[in-house]
């Protein structure tokens, strides 16, 4: 697999020797394993790299093979969304003159990777310009321990805003205003901190990476009543700005008026949000929420995925795969139905064994699972193998088809909204830089209908409406919308409308059935948009909306909720909309860790963004689904059971 990917990652490298770094920084050497990410395929570029630093770039030689390949440099200015996943695993894009390319770096010990995320942090700053400071309290809240105090860091610091002239980026500092200490905190500006000014403006708080490195995250506020009313008030309106460059790439014009076009759109619902909840949601309110995935033995099946039909659920279940790329050893396929003793419960019915996942007696583990003509078959995609899929005849537990695409697949959907239901026979997937129509009727080699980025614009996510119009989010935050019909050529036609979101990666996207409105998952928070012209009955799928930039709206959890259930990390499932009993789109529905969320959609299209509701569960949530036309249920599969749970509107 790598050697058939090593075309997709040429990275700028220097021109001479990795040697010419020794007059460098003296530190304890950085080394780990340094790979390309394309998609959901990995590609090694150096097993044993050695990282070294200079000036605004950062070097990554080959430590096994340095005398045959020369370093690989990663200069600072083009270097974005720099995240680090855990206490030794980094990621990055860089942005090249081919495109957008992601890099990981695994590192060997948990020290250097404290040291690697201060020193990127550091040089970063140091490319950009300052924006904009106040003079701050900075305080810190360990929202974990029984007893939840607020303690000063430092009574007397200096919080700064920074950001890069050539794209935007941008960076928060807080160093002490004296004494030692000198630089207290650095992170890269972001929605992803969830940051929050108090009612009357006298504090801004985020919830940012631990000081000590360790990958979870803690609230931090900066606390500024000494400052007058009109500089907090400048400053709050300038990191805004900031915020929206970013994600827009592009700096705000002189004279340029409001940054968003909020009377074109169809954003508000006058109509009076009714209430939504939970079925039995006060008795778990006070649950301890998991935010982790329980630890399991080597031999121990959890549920990792699932298809959600019309009476019957199908929950994958295997082990954890223990090697670098993840992924999970399918043991089976769990069939759960109603349970007539137990209203809106669910009982497992039947298992579709291990060895019935083979195709020419060739067994393979399962990625991505989807419903498919009438929900009669399944769609499966094989794991670590992004260039076939299979068909599965449920009924008879048999892999009927295999289907070869030369461009990978890294997701595969209906063609529209709701096609699983129906006897349709076509697919839609997307690799990080092509999407394609894909045909089962055509035989063994179904794609159709291409359209391929000559630059990488790194897609990681897609969905359909009812009307086969597609949308495309990527590593950027941003939305693509198509209208999904082909060009004279055979092609897909050119996207219609691309919004630039809030700039941090989407990992999923759903639309509402008439295409309406778009909702995006990212780790942190989801971010919805109108894209329907208010004077037109067009939406940005079927007109270009130019210069038109619809206000992206931001769902995160209070920040008391993040104090109230202890919360060390959020990472939200795919989020997809619930329906009322009149079939129409009443809610968003995700979750993090055991704990579901439903945010009131009337209510987000009315502007109220904390109009959610919460339940803790037992068991870690992997995936919620709604099934369409399945009115206020939810089905989630957990790492041990699945079930069945209801919204009601009051």
């Amino acid at each position: 697999m790598f050697a058939r990917l090593s075309n997709l990652f040429t990275p700028t490298k220097s021109a001479a020797n990795s040697s010419r770094l020794g007059n460098g920084d003296q530190d304890a050497a950085i080394t780990g394993t340094l790979v390309g990410l394309d998609g959901l395929e990995e590609v090694e570029i150096f097993e044993r790299a050695s990282i070294e630093f200079e000036d605004s770039l950062f070097v990554a030689s080959d430590v096994e093979h340095d005398s045959e390949t020369a370093p690989v440099e990663f200069v600072a200015t083009q270097l974005r969304n720099f995240a680090q996943d855990d206490l030794v695993r980094f990621r990055w894009c860089m942005k090249r003159s081919d495109g957008l390319h992601e890099y990981g770096l695994i590192l060997d010990t948990p020290q250097q990777g404290q040291q690697f995320r201060d020193k990127v942090q550091s040089m970063l700053v140091e490319t950009s310009q300052e924006v904009c400071r106040l003079p701050v309290t900075f305080t810190e809240l360990d929202h974990t321990a029984p007893d939840t105090q607020w303690a000063t860091v430092a009574e007397q610091a200096v919080l700064t805003i920074s950001q890069r002239a050539s794209d935007q980026e941008a960076f928060l500092s807080i160093r002490a205003f004296e004494g030692p200490e000198g630089l207290l905190y650095q992170e890269t500006l972001s929605n992803d901190l969830n940051l929050r000014p108090s009612a009357n403006g006298d504090q801004l708080s985020f919830f940012g990476a631990e000081r000590d490195g360790s990958g979870n995250r803690r609230m931090y506020a900066v606390v500024f009543t000494a400052v007058p009313v009109p500089e907090r008030e400048s400053f709050l309106a300038k990191l805004d700005e900031t915020l929206v460059e970013k994600a827009r790439r592009a700096r705000r014009e002189a004279g340029e008026g409001d940054m968003y076009d909020d009377d074109m759109f169809d954003a508000e619902d006058q109509g009076e949000a009714e209430e939504m909840d939970w079925e039995e949601a006060e008795e778990h309110r006070q649950t301890p929420v998991k935010c982790k995935p329980d630890r399991v033995g080597s031999d121990e099946d959890v549920h990792f995925g699932m298809c959600a039909g019309t009476d019957r659920t199908y929950a994958l279940a295997g082990t954890p795969q223990k090697d670098r790329r993840g992924g999970y050893r399918t043991k089976s396929v769990k069939v759960y139905r109603p349970n007539p003793n137990s209203p809106g419960g669910l009982e497992q019915s039947a298992s579709i064994h291990r060895s019935r996942l083979a195709w020419q007696g060739e067994q393979f583990d399962v990625a991505q699972s989807l419903l498919f003509d009438s929900e009669e078959k399944f769609v499966l995609r094989p794991e670590h193998d992004p260039h076939s899929f299979y068909l599965m005849d449920i009924e008879r537990e048999t892999v009927v088809a295999k289907y070869e695409n030369d461009i990978p697949m890294h997701n595969v959907m209906p063609s529209y909204k709701g096609a699983e239901k129906r006897g349709t026979q076509h697919l839609v997937g997307h690799s990080s830089r092509a999407f394609f129509k894909l045909d089962t009727k055509v035989g063994p080699r179904p794609r159709q209908h291409t359209l391929t980025y000559a630059s990488n614009p790194q897609f990681t996510c897609g969905a359909t409406t009812e009307d086969e119009e597609i949308v495309l989010g990527n590593k950027m935050g941003e939305f693509r919308l198509y209208d999904g019909k082909p060009n004279r050529d055979g092609k897909y036609k050119i996207a219609k409308t691309l919004v630039s979101g809030l700039g941090d990666p989407l990992t999923a996207v759903t639309a509402t059935r008439d295409g309406h409105w778009i909702v995006g998952t990212t780790d942190h928070y989801l971010v919805v948009l109108p894209v329907k012209l208010r004077d037109s009955d067009k939406t940005g799928f079927q007109k270009s909306l130019g210069k038109l930039k619809p206000r992206p709206y931001k769902l995160s959890l209070k920040n008391e909720d993040w104090i109230r259930y202890k919360l060390t990390d959020v990472c939200f499932t795919p989020a997809h909309f619930s329906y009322g009993a009149d079939g129409e789109e009443n809610g968003i529905i995700t979750s993090t860790g055991s704990m579901a969320v439903i945010w009131n959609f009337m209510s987000v299209k009315q502007g109220r963004l904390d109009d959610y509701k919460t339940k803790v569960l037992e068991d870690f949530i992997m995936a919620t689904q709604v099934p369409v036309d399945m009115n206020q249920a939810v089905v989630m599969t957990m790492q041990h059971s699945v079930a069945c749970e209801r919204t009601v509107s009051k």
